[in-house]
């Protein structure tokens, strides 16, 4: 799990660098995407959000609500996230 928090802090470092001044409004994440993210946990079978929150189990209903990517793939979409909201200011 303790990838999730190195693939957090290298998403803050890799952020936008602009010479332009930043937008007039701005809306902090938690008001723009409420989303959760899972990780996979093969000791207890299933996906949670950190070691100690509950596992949703792969025979559960909530799991066939779920999208699973790679760690590589999640990373290059955050990485393409970031490079558009850099281009697009």
């Amino acid at each position: 799990m303790r990838w999730v928090v190195l693939v957090y802090f290298m998403n803050i470092l890799a952020g936008c660098q602009t010479l332009q001044p930043a937008p007039k409004q701005q809306y902090p994440i938690s008001q723009i995407w409420a989303g959760k993210i899972y990780v996979g946990d093969s000791k207890r079978q299933g996906v949670a959000q950190s070691l100690l929150s509950p596992v949703v189990s792969c025979t559960s209903v909530d799991f066939d609500r779920m999208v699973c990517m790679s760690l590589e793939d999640y990373t290059a979409l955050m990485q393409y996230f970031i490079q558009s909201a850099c281009v697009n200011q």
